[in-house]
């Protein structure tokens, strides 16, 4: 089996720090949700208050855009609904870098 390394970097709009305390600890949650429901390995991640890194195995037949869509658009829209805070900041979530980093035979 082979899986495909993906390195996804994202950042609220503006950067604004708004990555802290719970609102950090419930996307970490939500990105481990994720990541098992599609049958994903989350190898590492860290929430940064201004930007998000994440290292994850996925498969090759995986859209990296697809992946990154899901990731992003799902953990937005569950924050928004949850946390005040992301309420109050428009547009948070949205600036995407995907970087493929390459084949690992399992």
């Amino acid at each position: 089996m082979t899986s495909l390394g993906l390195h996804v970097v994202w950042c609220p709009k503006y950067r604004r720090r708004i990555l802290r305390g719970p609102v950090a600890r419930r996307l970490d949650e939500l990105l481990d949700e994720i990541a098992t429901e599609h049958g994903w390995e989350i190898v590492a991640s860290e929430v940064m208050p201004d930007h998000v890194h994440l290292f994850a195995h996925v498969r090759p037949t995986d859209s990296l855009a697809h992946v990154a869509r899901l990731l992003e658009s799902r953990t937005s829209r569950v924050l928004r609904q949850e946390v005040r805070v992301v309420v109050s900041q428009p547009g948070t979530l949205v600036q995407v870098i995907l970087r493929r980093v390459g084949g690992l035979r399992l």
